[in-house]
């Protein structure tokens, strides 16, 4: 395997082209040896998150949240009466 790499490398073996960069390592995202421009395919791909994505989290983040607010304020309410009664008892 490394008389392959070194052989690769150097640029010897006739069906797999000569690395231009030193990341000989990184397999670009097509995994193909041959389609391996690192500089050129795998560094220009863009990062990040689609319109759609991002509307469909906010969505389901929005659902989320409306079942649960109304229980939330509800339990606060009870113990805000709660706590006013004790008040009221005490003195």
């Amino acid at each position: 395997m490394k008389r392959l790499l070194r052989a690769v490398k150097s640029g010897g073996v006739g069906f797999l082209p000569k690395f231009r960069t030193c990341q000989e390592s990184i397999l670009c995202h097509t995994s193909d040896i041959s389609h391996h421009k690192v500089t050129e395919d795998c560094m220009t791909r863009r990062q990040g998150f689609t319109l759609a994505e991002v509307l469909i989290t906010l969505g389901i983040i929005g659902v989320v949240a409306a079942i649960t607010l109304p229980v939330l304020i509800q339990n606060y309410q009870k113990k805000a009466t709660a706590t006013s009664v004790k008040k009221a008892y005490s003195e």
